[in-house]
């Protein structure tokens, strides 16, 4: 498989795993309608709602998620040990749920907001370009580079600095969701203020099967 077809499915894999936990967490403000897009990434028609879908990357995290994406839906017991000591080399553990590899966290990461303001900086300019669609409610969705490093108060900080790095834009984000592998949060920005939902890992792994299906779905029909 090319470079490119890997990141489309890779892309594709995020997006449905964004589209179902937003469904599931947030049934009221998102109907079943939601599609999978582009600028924004998914589309609520019904209601109004565009988001936007990203990831916090870690600097130097792009050799590990390429090994990484060789193993992931594996077995560990099939996985040749020598690949998971070169995971490890790379400063990351894999993630494993009912003894299949779903994931993976780097070992070592000073806490902080850096990525989260990064990809939000980011995404804040994408969507005031013109080919930008705009919507009654503009959202974004971020995929936290950790898995459980952030608390509430982290996150409050990240809210609030996100609100003023919005203020010199035309158009702004009105939420942000923070995917963090076992916690998620919603950011209000119109009031910097933010909320924790705990999820558990039969929550997590019930959105990652369903985006495999969506992915694997995509290739039979390509």
């Amino acid at each position: 498989m090319s470079t490119a077809a890997t990141h489309n499915r890779e892309k594709a894999f995020y997006e449905e795993h964004a589209r179902q936990s937003l469904m599931d967490l947030f049934p009221g403000r998102f109907s079943s309608g939601i599609i999978i897009s582009d600028k924004p990434d998914l589309q609520d028609l019904k209601n109004g709602i565009g988001v936007e879908v990203t990831r916090a990357m870690p600097q130097g995290a792009g050799e590990a998620n390429g090994f990484f994406q060789k193993m992931r839906d594996k077995y560990l017991r099939d996985v040749d040990f020598r690949k998971i000591e070169k995971f490890k080399e790379l400063g990351c553990e894999l993630l494993i749920y009912k003894g299949k590899i779903e994931g993976y966290s780097p070992t070592a990461f000073w806490v902080s907001d850096k990525e989260l303001i990064q990809a939000f900086t980011a995404k804040i300019k994408a969507l005031n370009k013109s080919d930008f669609s705009c919507f009654r409610s503009n959202d974004l969705y971020i995929f936290s580079p950790l898995f459980k490093v952030y608390d509430l108060e982290d996150i409050d900080k990240f809210s609030k600095k996100a609100a003023d790095v919005q203020l010199q834009f035309e158009r702004k984000f009105d939420s942000i969701y923070i995917n963090d592998f076992g916690y998620f949060f919603k950011c209000n920005l119109l009031d910097a203020t933010s909320l924790q939902i705990p999820i558990c890992d039969e929550q997590l792994h019930g959105y990652n099967v369903l985006a495999k299906k969506f992915i694997d779905g995509q290739s039979i029909n390509e």
